[in-house]
């Protein structure tokens, strides 16, 4: 809508639409040297190019329609020329229509590149900080912004060019210059228009989100909250572990080979098995010929191929109480790992609630700052009056012109302020754009209602049941210490298959083992010191910080109630300053009062309603603080 109403033409704006695709090689190119993903970041970026394109755009077609017009304005109408002069007229047209595009390309050149190039060189920064956040920004802006600029300045006019040939009777129609004349004093009107359409079109489709949504957001996609989970899936699988340690170990082997020769070979001297005096009597009494015979060597060979398999289950009677203590041990760990998960819980939703509260603490001050900008348009316009009347010195009017600038100053900081929050918000909760609001309607409970017993709570806090799981782990592992130095009692029984000199053969049987760690009870001794010192520890850790939350508790408390008596007083100023307001405005009407006297009294009722504001954020704050401390 912008373009069209601009060029009147819907070549050049389908143009100036596809033509942001130029963006896309530069800024992909950047962001894959850079390692660098498509993210919500980088579409942030892509959305700033793809201004810098669109106004890189108008320079070049605005330049050159500004020369079509001269040429068309300088020669007579295609109606006052005969059939002859009207083909000449058009090849001086086009040719007129070409050297535009030229020129436009070249004068604009210088502009664009110094635009672009001051706002490549401006989020350098952004990349050499290396921040997940602003890098892909950055890198998007640099890179797109130098790839674009060159096919910017050398495609678009050569565009423009082939376009505007083809809209040739358009553009020498006789319509041409009074449509211009009639429709550019409108160009204004039509803009501002279109801007407030589009200000408030995103406004009405922004989706509110409230506090409790935004938490439960938070932690879905938090990275940290999700290694808690991964962790606790890792403890469980550890005590299932644990577990089959009651049950017997099964084992089984199996063998089998066949050797290209037999593996045994025994080479017997038959005569070296007797005693010497039977072999000497054997070589008196058998005759030579049948000796040679007898003391001739036998050869056994066996063991050429074979099969042999067993299975063996060891059932553990006794090990010192290892088994038992190991699987209570895995057990706490699970519970270690669910209370740190609701640590880290109660760290996101802190985070979340600071950030939710800035972003509607500020929302409420643009809103004190509208209020008091229309005040002191009213009150300006009084001043104009009084000091054309003769009644007031021109230096009211300055006065409030000051205070004008001051607060339009204010606004714009706010509005600065309000747009980064959602942007963190938006990356700490994993929303998708920026383009949400927050209900900012949180009830203020008494603190009354809140109070809870500091004694009873204690044990419902994560931070204590964790001491408490420390001195648990510590006691089993001291157990376990104790078990290692113990006798450990098994049975068992197996069974064996075995095929070696072919011939089947099996056999079963049933033991029981008993192992007495004799040498390892010198460095046992100590190992059970050791880990009783542990215990000793990790009481008096728990004593010593039970009495560190209880402070916190208390102290929690006393911050929640001085919040809540900074509301009442804050309500108490608001109204002492709207009738402090009314009873100057009315004094200086009647000329009883100065313009400084007036805004003053402006100021403390803006001032007034800021305290109200960050008074009941600091509440919120307390509140959550307190409510986390005694375990809610």
């Amino acid at each position: 809508f912008f373009l069209l109403a601009n060029f009147k033409k819907y070549g050049i704006t389908s143009v100036c639409m596809i033509s942001l695709a130029l963006m896309l090689p530069g800024a992909l190119l950047g962001l894959g040297l850079m390692n660098r993903t498509l993210g919500l970041t980088s579409v942030m970026g892509f959305i700033t190019l793809m201004g810098m394109i669109m106004r890189n755009e108008i320079l070049i077609f605005e330049h050159a329609n500004d020369l079509v017009r001269k040429f068309v304005e300088s020669h007579p109408k295609p109606e006052e020329v005969n059939d002859e002069m009207k083909e000449a007229y058009r090849r001086e047209y086009n040719e007129a229509v070409r050297q535009a595009a030229y020129d436009a390309g070249r004068r604009r050149m210088v502009p664009i590149f110094l635009t672009t190039a001051t706002t490549a060189v401006g989020v350098v920064p952004m990349i050499l900080a290396q921040s997940s956040f602003w890098m892909p920004v950055g890198v998007t802006i640099f890179a797109g912004g130098i790839g674009s600029l060159i096919m910017v300045v050398s495609v678009l006019p050569v565009v423009y060019w082939k376009v505007s040939l083809k809209q040739t009777n358009v553009s020498i129609s006789t319509e041409y210059k009074p449509i211009i004349k009639r429709k550019y004093n409108m160009r204004k009107t039509i803009t501002t228009l279109l801007l407030a359409a589009a200000a408030v079109s995103p406004a009405s489709a922004q989706q509110t989100y409230t506090l409790e949504q935004l938490c439960d957001s938070a932690q879905s996609h938090n990275a940290t909250l999700s290694l808690a989970r991964r962790n606790i899936d890792a403890a469980h699988q550890q005590r299932r572990e644990a577990f089959t340690k009651f049950f017997p170990q099964v084992m089984a082997t199996g063998l089998a080979f066949n050797s290209n020769k037999k593996m045994v070979q025994i080479d017997i001297e038959p005569m070296e098995l007797l005693p010497a005096n039977i072999a000497a009597k054997i070589q008196e009494i058998v005759p030579p010929s049948m000796l040679d015979q007898f003391i001739q060597p036998i050869t056994f060979s066996m063991l050429k191929k074979g099969v042999s398999a067993g299975v063996m289950a060891v059932q553990p009677v006794f090990m010192g109480g290892q088994i038992v203590n190991g699987n209570k041990l895995a057990r706490v760990g699970e519970d270690v790992s669910r209370l740190q998960l609701r640590m880290s819980e109660n760290e996101v939703d802190t985070k979340t609630w600071q950030y939710y509260l800035k972003l509607v603490s500020l929302n409420e001050k643009l809103r004190t700052l509208n209020s008091v900008s229309q005040m002191l348009a009213q009150i300006e316009s009084d001043a104009a009056m009084a000091v054309k009347a003769g009644v007031a010195m021109r230096n009211d009017l300055l006065q409030v012109q000051l205070r004008q600038n001051d607060i339009e100053s204010q606004q714009l900081k706010a509005l600065n302020g309000a747009a980064i929050l959602k942007l963190t918000l938006a990356q700490h909760c994993g929303l998708r754009d920026t383009a949400f609001a927050v209900s900012g309607s949180e009830e203020l409970p008494s603190p009354l209602s809140l109070k809870a017993d500091h004694d009873g709570a204690l044990a419902l806090t994560p931070e204590y049941q964790l001491l408490e799981k420390q001195v648990e782990a510590a006691r089993l592992q001291h157990r376990m210490t104790v078990g290692q130095n113990l006798p450990s009692v098994a049975v068992g029984a197996g069974y064996n298959y075995s095929n070696l000199f072919n011939r089947n053969q099996t056999n079963g049987l049933i033991f029981a083992t008993v192992s007495v760690p004799i040498m390892q009870w010198w460095g046992g001794s100590h190992a059970i010191k050791r880990r009783k010192l542990q215990l000793q520890n990790a009481n008096e850790e728990l004593e010593d910080k039970s009495q560190l939350l209880k402070i916190r508790m208390q102290q929690s408390w006393d911050d929640m109630v001085l919040a809540y008596k900074q509301i009442e007083i804050a309500q108490k100023s608001i109204a002492q300053a709207e009738e402090n307001l009314r009873l100057n405005r009315d004094f200086y009407k009647a000329g009883t009062s100065t313009m400084t006297d007036l805004l003053q009294a402006q100021l403390l009722y803006q001032q007034a309603h800021d305290k109200l504001v960050d008074a009941k954020t600091d509440y919120l704050k307390k509140l959550l603080a307190y409510k986390q401390s005694v375990g809610r």
